[in-house]
């Protein structure tokens, strides 16, 4: 589903992603895990298309998408989500949703007052969308409440919703149990797996082992911008050069 082949950045002198290759399968689970450094953020700026590579390229369903900007990227399938939620805090719950819908035919001034009728009939289909996916994220009790009074779990619930509205095919996580109570983690993951099992597939980048553990089919390891190493959870913890990138097995368990 996406191959990333070779891809390569340096700032200035220093290389923080060195020939990198990663081979994410469609409705699987992939996570990217490594020490403080390793070049994570760095790839999920490129896979984001916050910044281009100086080498490489990335397909995706056997299109090339080196180098798009996130709007393409989002109208190709593919949406990130980062590791402070960026929901808009005066707007309620269910107006961070709305506002998530890029084809939205009223953000065009002249469609409104040419065609008032089908922008009105696609706000209803929006809003009747943004509802159900409210509802299936367990936020429907504060659809109306204003987003900066939700918990940490909850923004990030809403952040992930929010990408739901654009009807990705890919989803990029940037640690999205970061600074999230347990029991929320457990919800975040209950609701990133079951829409694994409805058709997303998902890469995340957490350094939360147990959620990686239990969401990942496949782990891809970085250390000082290259690949590590690749494998099951097990296969992965198991790995020496493993444990010395992580300074030891009490880092990673």
């Amino acid at each position: 589903m996406l191959e990333i082949k070779g891809i390569t950045k340096k700032f200035g002198e220093f290389y923080a992603l060195s020939n990198c290759n990663l081979s994410i399968l469609a409705n699987q689970i992939t996570g990217i895990i490594g020490p403080n450094g390793a070049g994570k953020s760095t790839l999920f700026n490129i896979l984001g298309g916050l910044i281009k590579p100086d080498g490489g390229h990335v397909n995706f369903n056997n299109t090339k998408i080196t180098g798009l900007r996130p709007d393409q990227l989002v109208m190709n399938g593919v949406i990130r989500t980062f590791q402070i939620s960026r929901e808009l805090g005066e707007l309620t719950v269910l107006e961070n949703m709305l506002l998530a819908d890029l084809n939205n035919p009223g953000d065009t001034l002249w469609k409104n007052f040419l065609k008032p009728a089908e922008v009105k009939i696609f706000q209803n289909k929006s809003i009747s969308k943004a509802k159900e996916l409210i509802n299936s994220i367990g936020l429907s009790d504060h659809i109306n409440l204003s987003a900066k009074n939700l918990s940490g779990g909850q923004k990030k619930l809403l952040e992930i919703a929010r990408a739901l509205m654009t009807n990705p095919k890919l989803i990029l996580l940037d640690e999205p149990t970061a600074g999230v109570s347990p029991p929320m983690c457990s919800i975040l993951i209950e609701v990133i797996e079951n829409l694994r099992q409805n058709g997303i597939t998902f890469v995340i980048i957490e350094h939360d082992m147990e959620m990686i553990a239990k969401l990942c089919q496949r782990i891809y390891v970085l250390a000082e911008g290259k690949n590590l190493t690749s494998g099951t959870y097990k296969e992965v913890i198991a790995n020496e050069e493993v444990m010395k990138a992580y300074l030891g097995k009490a880092s990673i368990h």
